[in-house]
């Protein structure tokens, strides 16, 4: 009984890190894409300035 919930307990643990990590990921990529479209938007408006 106790082995079985320690069982049940790591499981749940490796899932919600596996979720964490998704999480992360996904919203570094999106952070990562929205700093990008600034940097070419910034560029471009420097391009247009000079």
């Amino acid at each position: 009984s106790h082995s079985g919930t320690s069982l049940t307990q790591s499981v749940a643990r490796a899932m919600l890190r596996f979720v964490t990590v998704t999480a992360e990921a996904l919203r570094f990529r999106q952070i990562q894409r929205g700093f990008r479209t600034t940097l070419d938007d910034l560029s471009g408006r420097s391009y247009v300035m000079t």
